[in-house]
């Protein structure tokens, strides 16, 4: 009888072990060649989630070989909720990690399916898993998770291959029923849009077995991250609403799509960035209402006529402020195609500040540019001394392209002028306007009672000695303004 008790307290200790650990993998793979031990690379340490759900291990690297910690190092978490991994590689040489886990318990890893975390030419590998909401996951019972890194330049790791410099790690994981609703989120790819098709993306916390789609055109879709594809023009309101076992949740995103055909026409060239080097290049944009932050000249060329736009007045003068390489000067140049043939002139420059940091400065909105149609705004930056020309390709820095639309001005003009003057002798005068606001007509009065003349830039011929007092009148559709400057000219 006492054999007997010991033999079933033997028996029902080996199956309670058993049952704390998974089933068997169809593979286990090898330990690095020996002679690549000398890199110290391999797993240094990993921590899955926190707290009594989760766990750290701490371990030897490469030298250690395949490990099975699988029965001794396991966590517990919910479906369709983000969990939390970190795990440290060598600190010497970058490498790429890849976690799999048995999510059906068929002793095998799917690629497809059970890949559930990716991290590339790293040293601390952070970031989070999601065991997503599925019949086929098994569940209350301690699943196989593989962690398998190597050397960032050899072949990337699959669940059964062995490390050529790295090692593999196995743990275990129990996944539990979520208890919880959703909590309902989304993304688009390009909320404002130039292409009809979008890209939508599901961001629900505690995971959701139904998706119902609203994309405000009269079309529904249930998948989890649909591709929509809308007939015309407008701004869409969307509203996702997710559903699982503990209950529901919804969001309703208003005007969050536009999509929309105003662009410029499209532009001769778009020089390339062929060598990005020092950080050269553009990371903020912000001229009159448009602001932009975007990368670096290591984005090469960037078009966001679709997405950044800004609206001016014909006469008037805005403020460009660029933010550029804090480290070095950079030579930089605007052009705007006011008459919308997709080349840009020598006349359509409006900007240039060379050997600066963070330039800025006024650009002049020509009075007789197109109106009323997207315009195309291009913006280079580059190393001091790079060519020029709103066609040739970058060095360091990069060009960016920008919509922008000219209106009508919006009050009559404020004029303003110069001249060459400079001494008595000087009879031959060159007058210029400056004023704002677009003036369509000019009347000037030579103060010597000669015929006034309406040219925007008359040159003019004083014949006798005296003091000239000039006047200006600018007129556009709102209005007319004069300036008089008194005794402005002296001959002699």
């Amino acid at each position: 009888m006492k054999k007997l008790y010991v033999f079933l307290l033997s028996f029902l200790f080996i199956f309670y072990a058993n049952a704390q650990c998974p089933v068997a993998n169809s593979c286990t793979p090898g330990t690095a060649p020996a002679g690549n031990h000398i890199f110290g690379m391999g797993i240094l340490s990993v921590t899955i989630g926190s707290g009594p759900n989760g766990f750290s291990n701490t371990t030897g690297g490469v030298t250690d070989g395949y490990q099975d910690y699988s029965c001794t190092k396991k966590a517990t978490v919910s479906e369709g909720v983000p969990t939390a991994i970190s795990i440290t590689t060598n600190p010497n040489v970058n490498e790429n990690v890849r976690v799999w886990v048995d999510l059906n318990n068929n002793g095998t890893f799917e690629v497809a399916t059970e890949l559930l975390f990716s991290s590339n030419n790293a040293i601390n590998h952070n970031g989070t898993f999601t065991i997503p909401v599925s019949a086929s996951v098994v569940k209350n019972q301690v699943l196989r998770m593989r962690i398998s890194a190597d050397n960032f330049s050899s072949p990337v790791p699959t669940p059964c291959s062995t490390p050529v410099y790295s090692q593999v790690e196995d743990y275990g994981i129990t996944v539990q029923s979520n208890t919880n609703k959703p909590t309902v989120n989304f993304s688009v790819n390009n909320p404002i849009t130039c292409s009809p098709t979008v890209q939508f993306q599901s961001l629900i916390q505690n995971g959701a077995t139904s998706y119902f789609w609203e994309f405000g055109d009269n079309t529904t879709s249930t998948a989890a991250n649909p591709s929509h594809t809308y007939g015309t023009t407008g701004t869409y309101t969307v509203k996702l609403k997710a559903c699982n076992a503990a209950g529901c949740d919804s969001l309703t995103k208003t005007n969050y799509v536009t999509y929309h055909t105003n662009v410029p026409v499209a532009t001769s060239c778009t020089p390339i960035t062929t060598n990005h080097c020092c950080g050269y290049g553009i990371t903020k944009v912000t001229f009159h209402t448009l602001v932009n932050a975007s990368a670096n000249g290591s984005a090469g060329y960037e078009d966001f006529t679709c997405s950044k736009s800004v609206t001016v007045q014909a006469g008037q003068n805005y403020n460009l402020s660029l933010e550029t390489s804090t480290a070095n000067n950079q030579d930089t140049w605007a052009y705007i195609d006011f008459n919308n043939d997709g080349t840009f002139s020598n006349s359509e420059l409006v900007f240039t500040k060379l050997n600066a940091k963070n330039p800025s400065g006024n650009i002049f909105i020509q009075a007789g540019a197109l109106q009323n149609v997207p315009l195309r705004f291009r913006i280079i930056s580059d190393e001091q001394g790079a060519a020029t020309g709103p066609c040739s390709n970058r060095t360091s820095g990069q060009v960016e392209d920008y919509s922008l639309t000219v209106i009508a001005p919006l009050q009559k003009p404020v004029p303003y002028f110069s001249s060459n003057h400079v001494g008595f002798c000087d009879t031959l005068v060159q007058f210029t306007d400056s004023s704002l606001f677009a003036p369509s007509s000019y009347t000037w009065d030579f103060g010597d009672g000669s015929p006034r003349s309406h040219l925007q830039n008359p040159l003019h011929n004083y014949a006798a000695s005296g003091v000239y007092t000039v006047k200006l009148t600018t007129c556009n559709s709102l209005g007319c303004d004069s300036i008089t400057k008194t005794n402005l000219i002296a001959i002699n």
